[in-house]
């Protein structure tokens, strides 16, 4: 009996150790993938993409539709047909491939056309259910009213007038009374009135607070409102990523908040939680976990900055220009330490690629790609300068693109 128990206790730790060792060759995969196709290989690319796939029942749809893509890349079409199944029983309508042209890399316009009412019997239309949308719109209805509550704090005009330092007014009419002229409009209250009023508004602060996190404990229960069955990372934010409009208010303004800080701070570890669960059970991505999490930010300096210019006067240009008319290059953005830090803290956690890689999948979607789908940071900036001297300027410490 005592043996059984033993070998238990040390199975189920190796359970768990073999899930996380999963996904973490299935992104060390992807990664291999998406530098493949950095250097346009795109057989090694699908290779990867393949190896990724055999340690994740459900590749998440990003990763699938680049492998597709590989495959029209090389030249097969018959071999791409299992994948657009996968992508049409997962949802992605067949509008979303062709606004895309990635029908057009090999020719395969006719093919697709065959193939498109396959597509369309396969084809399976993701609805939120009645229940999740109700859910959702109660999320957002609370979050509407944690601000209007919010709002309804007070700032005492000690800040704008010394001789009024008993006197305050609502955060919501400090814009008016201060600028707009109409301040016999608005209600002035004594230090006595603002303390009864603040019982009242932080009980409805708390009282809408455990409303919220309530709502949150029950869409986290729905197995599909955290998945990500996404094409595009940007256009698609749920109702549940704009909880964190919550972290983004200025607490400080507002005594109120302050005092609640600590039932706020609970929520959005509850939030946190849930997405870092999410994430280790293969339901969402790095990216969609960075994006709910509130952390795309913290990792969108590792980028560059891409330029076309155009020079007005070219005389004296002969040297240096390969094409006068349509000088590319780009320049790397300038990453801390601290940055350098934090990224390393959320690589750990998430898997991430290194910075190196990073960079180079940065490089490549902003001055290559034209079809597959990486998350990328970088920004391209079209320019016309008066002459050659201004360009080389511009271009000291950055790598044309010839």
């Amino acid at each position: 009996m005592f043996r059984q128990f033993t070998f238990l206790l040390f199975f189920i730790p190796l359970i768990s150790f073999g899930q996380l060792k999963d996904r973490s060759l299935y992104f060390q995969e992807i990664n291999k993938a998406e530098l493949s196709l950095v250097e346009e290989n795109y057989e090694k690319a699908f290779s990867h993409y393949s190896k990724a796939f055999s340690f994740h029942k459900n590749p998440f749809l990003r990763d699938l539709y680049n492998a597709t893509v590989c495959k029209f890349f090389l030249k097969d079409f018959d071999g791409a047909k299992v994948l657009l199944f996968k992508l049409a029983r997962r949802g992605v309508k067949k509008e979303a491939l062709e606004e895309r042209n990635i029908f057009e890399i090999s020719g395969f316009g006719n093919e697709w056309k065959e193939f498109s009412p396959f597509y369309d019997q396969f084809f399976e239309e993701k609805e939120e259910s009645e229940y999740e949308g109700y859910l959702g719109r109660n999320l957002q209805n609370l979050i509407n009213n944690f601000y209007k509550l919010s709002y309804d704090d007070f700032k005492f005009l000690n800040s704008i007038n010394e001789s009024e330092s008993d006197k305050a007014i609502r955060i919501r009419d400090s814009y008016a009374y201060e600028f707009s002229g109409k301040k016999d409009t608005i209600r002035i209250f004594s230090r006595k009135e603002v303390e009864e009023e603040r019982i009242i508004l932080k009980k409805l602060l708390l009282d809408n607070l455990d409303e919220i996190k309530s709502i949150l404990k029950l869409i986290f229960e729905q197995n599909n409102y955290l998945a990500e069955d996404e094409l595009d990372l940007v256009s698609n934010i749920s109702n549940i990523a704009s909880f964190k409009l919550l972290q983004r208010f200025d607490s400080g303004n507002s005594y109120l908040l302050s005092e609640t800080k600590p039932v706020v701070e609970e929520i959005e570890k509850l939030f946190s939680d849930e997405i870092l669960a999410s994430f280790n059970q293969g339901k969402i991505g790095q990216f969609v976990a960075l994006r709910d999490m509130g952390d795309l930010k913290a990792i969108s300096k590792i980028s560059v900055r891409f330029y076309e210019i155009k020079i007005e006067n070219t005389e004296n240009c002969d040297d240096g220009f390969d094409d006068l008319s349509n000088i590319n290059f780009y320049k790397e953005n300038t990453i801390s330490e601290e940055y350098k830090s934090n990224y390393k803290r959320l690589r750990e956690k998430l898997l991430l690629e290194s910075i190196e890689d990073r960079i180079k999948k940065e490089v490549f979607m902003v001055t290559k790609n034209q079809y597959f789908l990486i998350p990328y940071f970088s920004q391209k900036e079209l320019s016309t300068v008066p002459n050659c001297d201004i360009a080389r300027q511009m271009i000291v410490g950055a790598t044309v693109i010839r």
